[in-house]
């Protein structure tokens, strides 16, 4: 058994209601520009950017112990699929369900770890650690 059976109803085609990249194919067979990719080209470089600034300041291992940092990773994957998908019309359902399942699998764990992160550590736990996290920064900077 492959693993998407294990999430998703292949068979009843739970991922052709969930998500469709027909409008990103008929734009590129009609040879018009596509802003949807690249609103998703962007969202990856800030992602790849918010990393790179991240590994300046921090060890490697940070970017995969906090949870914020899960959701940029989600959020990463899930942009580089769904730019992949919309990118090669070639890419159906039935012929690349891994790479849908993928996108799909990805979106949904942002879908639900973004507000968490959101409202309950930037709103009450980020409090207590806020002071400690400008002194370390004052020292990486030089600020007095």
């Amino acid at each position: 058994m492959v693993w998407y059976y294990l999430l998703y109803n292949i068979d009843d085609g739970e991922l052709e209601r969930a998500q469709s990249f027909e409008k990103d194919h008929k734009l590129a067979k009609d040879g018009k520009t596509n802003i949807r990719q690249w609103i998703r080209f962007m969202i990856m470089a800030m992602c790849i950017g918010l990393f790179c600034n991240n590994l300046r300041t921090q060890p490697f291992i940070n970017l995969l112990t906090f949870l914020t940092n899960w959701c940029v990773w989600a959020e990463l994957f899930a942009s580089l699929f769904s730019f992949i998908l919309a990118a090669f019309p070639s890419l159906t359902h039935k012929k690349a369900t891994s790479l849908h399942a993928l996108y799909h699998l990805f979106y949904t764990i942002n879908l639900f770890l973004t507000p968490i992160v959101v409202f309950v550590y930037w709103s009450l736990i980020f409090k207590k650690h806020k002071g400690e996290m400008w002194e370390s920064t004052k020292v990486f900077w030089g600020v007095p």
